[in-house]
């Protein structure tokens, strides 16, 4: 059972690799790193709620990331800086 659990974890993070490796997908990924906090704190003053609802929303891209092995991965957040296809303010998250 775990083989087969593997296998699907495997297959699941290839489609990842897939979609968000291309071209568009890759503008797709930069555009929601720039819009679901990446670069910037998610933190509102006085307001808990707000301050959850952002996090879980950072944290659907960190799953992507995750899901690509790129979460820690400057060379990948490096190359798509050069691009132009990250905004500068993404890769603080990552220093």
């Amino acid at each position: 059972m775990a083989k087969k659990q593997d296998s699907g974890l495997k297959n699941r993070k290839a489609d990842y690799e897939v979609v968000f490796a291309s071209k568009a997908g890759s503008r797709v990924l930069a555009d929601l790193m720039v819009q679901f906090h990446m670069g910037r704190s998610s933190h509102i003053t006085g307001d808990s709620h707000e301050t959850a609802f952002r996090e879980g929303e950072r944290h659907v891209v960190l799953h992507i990331l995750d899901m690509m092995g790129k979460r820690s991965s400057p060379d990948w957040l490096n190359e798509k800086l050069d691009q132009g296809e990250i905004e500068y303010s993404v890769i603080q998250e990552f220093s």
